[in-house]
């Protein structure tokens, strides 16, 4: 990832996640922005230039950090040269930690922004009948998602190179065993996978009696279907 504002100084020590939604609701971007301490970044010329980038992500609907950092940005000629004098000003360096994309032009998006900013979530769904309540919900499995983080949207997100390697183990596990002790013990272990890493499949967690699956169904409507969902965690 590149940064800004390291010649000399501090390497960044805080780190907030800044989050906007673009006014069709369709889209949205996430920004990580590191700085020296955390005042620096509670400052209001820290939160203006994180709210310039999370806004330039939007309008460029692209996350690729080289490439936004090479963009213009509140009157200045790159980010980069920005991150670099919000540095002087705050005493430390500055530096954009990653950026996230979400676009859903048959559908909605929202997001949700943990506790002081530490960690944010988009979640994109098509299909639902009206743009307040699919965001209202979507606000409320972005808070999911950063509660129990999956790894992936749904079960055919996983990769083949998992499952293969979950069969391995099996298979592993239970040498000398018949097939049918063997196939049983996988597709037991693969239910598993998929509840505790795909997120349609997670327990929900306003309601551990529903999986994500059925709550979006309850909450949207049949037709309603999860896209995608990007999350920034700067806790560690």
């Amino acid at each position: 990832m590149d940064s800004a504002g390291r010649r000399g100084r501090a390497e960044p020590r805080a780190a907030r996640v800044w989050l906007e939604l673009a006014p069709d609701g369709r889209s949205g971007a996430l920004v990580g922005l590191a700085g020296p301490s955390a005042l620096a970044v509670a400052t209001a010329a820290f939160h203006d230039l994180a709210v310039a980038l999370a806004r330039t992500v939007l309008e460029r609907r692209s996350a690729d950090a080289r490439a936004l950092l090479a963009r213009p940005l509140a009157g200045y000629d790159a980010a980069r040269l920005a991150l670099d004098l919000l540095a002087v000003r705050v005493g430390g360096a500055v530096e954009l930690v990653d950026a996230a994309f979400l676009e859903v032009e048959d559908g909605f998006v929202g997001g949700y922004l943990h506790y002081e900013r530490s960690v944010g979530v988009l979640v994109g769904a098509r299909g639902a009948p009206a743009r307040d309540g699919a965001q209202e919900f979507l606000r409320s499995l972005a808070m999911h998602v950063t509660a129990l983080p999956p790894r992936w949207c749904t079960r055919e997100h996983v990769p083949g190179a998992v499952l293969r390697e979950l069969r391995d183990a099996v298979e592993r596990s239970c040498r000398g065993e018949p097939e049918g002790v063997v196939e049983e013990r996988f597709q037991r272990e693969r239910r598993r996978l998929w509840r505790d890493t795909v997120l349609l499949e997670q327990p929900w967690v306003l309601d551990d009696a529903l999986r994500v699956e059925e709550a979006l169904a309850r909450a949207l409507g049949p037709a309603a279907k999860l896209v995608d969902f990007a999350r920034l965690d700067l806790r560690h």
